[in-house]
Parts: C-alpha cells; sequence; structure tokens
C-alpha cells in the first residue's frame, strides 16, 4: 500500500476490483481496497516456504528491499492463549515483522499466557485489577521508561486502551493503531456508547496512522479525523503454507473419523455471541429430506459455544451436528479441507465492521463458501469466490447449499475462485509487506 488510501462508499453495491497482472503490483482502484506494494504471494521467486507463523519466509535480498531495522512496542490487550482471531493475528503481522529482522516487544496481560512467538520479547505484564483502562496505564508507563530503545508504537486497538496511545506520543513516538472492530458492536451498550461517543474519537486522532480490516469500517470511522490519507484498509489474511501438501478429502475424514460419503457442510472458527443468530440449525432441517445422510460439522470454542450446543440439542436434528469445541489452528485446517461447503454466516453490522479470519482460509482451501449477500462478503461474492444467500435466511442459505451440492462444476468454479483470490491478495507475507511501509512512513515522517 505504497500511497495513502483511499476507502470510498460502497453505498449498497458490490466493490469492484481487478486483479494484479503478473508483471505488475497490486495498485488498488476507488472502491475502498487496500493498495498492494511491489512483493507478490506464493508465486516471488525470492520468498522461500516453511515459517511456523506465516506462509513465507523472506529471503535476504527481500529484507534489503525493506527499510532499516525498527524497534517497535506492539500493544495487544488479548487473550491470546485462546482460540480466535487475535492470536492468529498477531501471530501472523508480530512473526513476519520479526522476520524482515525488526526488533519487536509485545505488550500483553497476564491472562494472554500461554503464548509465544519465535523471535519476539513478549512482556506479560500484571495490573491489580486487570481492567483496560489499569493495564493500559500501565502499559504506557512501560513505552514511557523506554522511550530511547523505540521507533514505534503499534496498538492493536481495545476499550478504553486510551492511555497506551497518549505515553507513546507524550514520548514523541508515532502510533499505527489496528482497528479490528467497533466496541458498539462487541460490547455491552454501556461501554460501546463510551466508547463510540468519547474514546474510540481520541484513539483515532491520536494514531499517526490507522489499520482497519474492512473497507466499510474504514468508512465509518474516516468522521472521526479529518485527515483522511491516515487511514488504511487491511484484511485478516491467510497462512497460505498450512494449506500445501494437505491429504484429499476422503482421507482428511478418514483421519479425523467423519462421515466418508455423507454431504459435509458446517463452520470452523471461533463462536462469537452475534453467530447465535446463524440460521445452521433450521438450514440442516431444511436439508434433511434432499439430503438425508448431511452432517453439519462445527469446529471451534469460544464464548458463546455453550449456548450454541444448547440450541443444537433442542433441534429435532441434533444427530447431525458434530460439534468439535476448540482446535489449535494448524489442525483447524483439516477440518476447513473436510467440508463440502463452508457456512459462514454474521450479522450485517458486524460483518461491515469486522473481517472473518476464517473467511480467507476458507477460500485459501478451495472450499465452496456460502455467506449472506451483506458485509465484506460482498467481496468475496463479487469475485465469484462465495454464493451468496439473499438476506441471510434459512431459507436462502439452504437453496444456496443444495444447489452447491447438486452442481459438482459448480464447486469447482468457486473453489478455483477462492484460491485464486486468498493467494493473489489475502497471504499474509502481502499484508505485513503492507504493514511495514505504513510503519515505515509514520517514523520517517516523525523525524522529519
Amino acid at each position: 500500500m505504497g500511497n495513502k488510501q483511499r476507502a470510498g462508499r460502497f453505498d449498497g453495491q458490490r466493490p469492484h476490483h481487478h486483479a494484479p497482472r503478473p508483471d505488475e503490483p497490486w495498485r488498488g482502484d476507488n472502491t475502498g481496497c487496500r493498495r498492494r506494494s511491489g512483493i507478490r504471494d506464493s508465486s516471488a521467486g525470492d520468498q522461500r516456504r516453511g515459517s511456523k507463523n506465516g506462509d513465507t519466509i523472506p529471503s535476504r535480498a527481500q529484507k534489503r528491499r525493506y527499510s532499516r531495522i525498527v524497534r517497535i512496542a506492539y500493544v495487544a490487550y488479548a487473550p491470546l492463549s485462546r482460540q480466535g482471531a487475535a492470536p492468529v493475528h498477531v501471530g501472523a503481522v508480530v512473526g513476519g515483522l520479526a522476520r524482515l529482522g525488526h526488533s519487536v516487544t509485545i505488550l500483553a496481560p497476564e491472562f494472554a499466557k500461554p503464548f509465544e512467538l519465535e523471535g519476539v520479547d513478549i512482556r506479560f505484564l500484571s495490573a491489580r485489577p486487570c481492567k483496560a483502562p489499569v493495564w493500559a496505564k500501565k502499559a504506557g508507563n512501560w513505552i514511557a521508561e523506554r522511550r530511547d530503545e523505540l521507533d514505534a508504537v503499534y496498538v492493536r486497538d481495545f476499550y478504553n486502551g486510551n492511555a497506551v496511545l497518549t505515553a507513546a506520543k507524550r514520548a514523541n513516538l508515532p502510533v499505527v493503531l489496528e482497528v479490528n472492530g467497533l466496541v458498539r458492536d462487541e460490547c455491552k451498550a454501556l461501554a460501546g456508547r463510551l466508547d463510540w461517543g468519547y474514546f474510540l474519537k481520541r484513539r483515532i486522532r491520536m494514531a499517526d496512522a490507522v489499520i482497519a480490516v474492512s473497507p466499510y469500517l474504514v468508512d465509518v470511522i474516516k468522521q472521526f479525523d479529518e485527515d483522511g490519507e491516515k487511514f488504511h484498509f487491511l484484511p485478516n489474511g491467510v497462512d497460505i503454507s498450512l494449506f500445501d501438501n494437505l491429504p484429499d478429502k476422503s482421507a482428511v475424514r478418514e483421519e479425523l473419523e467423519l462421515p466418508a460419503n455423507s454431504p459435509i457442510i458446517g463452520n470452523v472458527g471461533s463462536i462469537l455471541p452475534y453467530h447465535l443468530g446463524s440460521p445452521i440449525i433450521d438450514v440442516v432441517g431444511l436439508l434433511a429430506d434432499e439430503f438425508p445422510d448431511i452432517a453439519c460439522l462445527i469446529v471451534g470454542g469460544g464464548p458463546s459455544e455453550s449456548d450454541f450446543r444448547a440450541m443444537v440439542a433442542e433441534s429435532p436434528h441434533a444427530g447431525r451436528f458434530i460439534i468439535t469445541g476448540e482446535v489449535p489452528n494448524e489442525r483447524s485446517v483439516r477440518f476447513i479441507r473436510a467440508l463440502d461447503v463452508a457456512v459462514t454466516w454474521t450479522n450485517p453490522r458486524a460483518s461491515e465492521s469486522c473481517w472473518p479470519v476464517r473467511l480467507s482460509s476458507f477460500a485459501c482451501a478451495g472450499t465452496p463458501i456460502v455467506a449472506p449477500d451483506w458485509g465484506v462478503y460482498n467481496i468475496f461474492a463479487e469475485r465469484g469466490a462465495v454464493l451468496p444467500a439473499k438476506g441471510g435466511t434459512a431459507q436462502s442459505t439452504a437453496e444456496a447449499i443444495g444447489q452447491l451440492l447438486r452442481d459438482e462444476a459448480l464447486r469447482q468454479k468457486i473453489s478455483r475462485a477462492g484460491i485464486d483470490l486468498a493467494r493473489e491478495e489475502f497471504s499474509w507475507i502481502s499484508i505485513v509487506s503492507e504493514t511495514n511501509e505504513i510503519l515505515s512512513k509514520v517514523i520517517k515522517k516523525n523525524r522529519s
């Protein structure tokens, strides 16, 4: 993302994207999609496979193309030891920056343990009580005490985390703020109103650059700062190497002890409160007559896992559900490979302010996806990588799944489109390179 990001409102229409030519880096368009810098993904000749925490390892030649080594404090008030988007995102971005040679220190709360990352110093800061404002103050003090040992501060946005940015600005350190969603969509009503009405606005104004995981989210938060050039769209990516050399579907099902010949639909990822509105339970019932041996695989833990299990238990089709609970990220890709159709669902508001981390994974695996026709799902649908379910209803979702299960050619078409899209635009190596550019620019501007 060499130039500053322009993010236009889609006004309800699907954004239009153009894939980069093989001899040309991504330049973006005027829809609010991120700009791609000069490093390409899996096809690049000077990248090496085999990274533990990312999809490729940059070569020495690549490292020379980046700016000089910088010292970064990465602030993540998040449960990094639990399954979810946070440890995946932090591991990929911080691990990628470290492999470029940068010195990165993660500041995380005690409840994030255990979490480790090769080549990265992690400081688990305790606070009594361990509440966001108290912990943010302690993290801010840590940054202030080491101001001469740092070049930049990167903050994964969290509720009431203003003290971190305040300390960094007082220390004359540039700040990159990463916004993964809106507190008003994720927290209790009062907390959401306070953050939206006061705290978030202050954090955005203090930041030198703001990264948002959705182009719609960029549109929403741009109202808080007149400097529209500071906003950038970078989605959650995918570790492409996890999908290389995976066994075929039949072998994976045998390994995981899943039905060999039954159509299997489902989802892999954390179960959050807004997922409870998914029509998946009713969808299984609607499909049962035509596909009598259909099974629904749900892989993942999360704060609403027990509520979802209770909902399934009350369904007359409970016997068709296979719920595994939380599994390691590296193993989750095997469950993705076992699916005939991935069914993903997020309510309209959340689908505009976040980027489901598994969405890119489903596409990279070549698993056909059915999703509602709203939010970031439309970005995939416009590229042919998602079959949209109109209105996200049980009926439309069941019809879309049934269409895929009957039509192998359509499954193959969507599968190919998803693989191409994920590998061309959503690999972590590309997202890290753009993050690195943003950091380099704010550091240079701060010193000028």
